[in-house]
């Protein structure tokens, strides 16, 4: 069965049930991991702020961290956050972590999944 989760953007949100056994993290701690070598499942958590919005992905800030961005892919056709939406993210509800890139000017992108809970797109349903 699912979950209605909390948060701003609650009223169309769904969590799954479960997650298998990983290592949740913050932000900053996540920021600090390299690449895709790293033991898994990382869960993320943490307040962040929607900054850009697509079809299938999201891209996410968190206050105090300029120079790391969250990049998180959805399922296609599924509705993501607008801009400007804050999200909240805690164990029972996490992001993903895939991989964290540093890019040539020093930006540090974590680019994570949002896996069996997702913005409904109540127009569909």
């Amino acid at each position: 069965m699912l979950a209605r989760s909390s948060g701003d953007e609650s009223s169309g949100y769904l969590a799954p049930p479960d997650n298998p056994a990983g290592k949740v993290m913050t932000f900053e701690e996540a920021a600090a991991l390299r690449g895709d070598l790293f033991p898994k499942p990382v869960y993320l958590v943490g307040i962040f702020h929607v900054t850009a919005a697509g079809q299938t992905r999201m891209v996410l800030r968190q206050d105090g961290l300029r120079n790391v961005r969250l990049v998180v892919d959805l399922a296609a056709g599924l509705k993501v956050p607008p801009e400007g939406t804050t999200v909240r993210r805690n164990a029972d509800l996490p992001f993903i972590v895939e991989n964290v890139q540093l890019g040539p000017d020093g930006q540090i992108t974590v680019y994570a999944i949002d896996k069996g809970s997702w913005f409904l797109d109540k127009a569909e349903r």
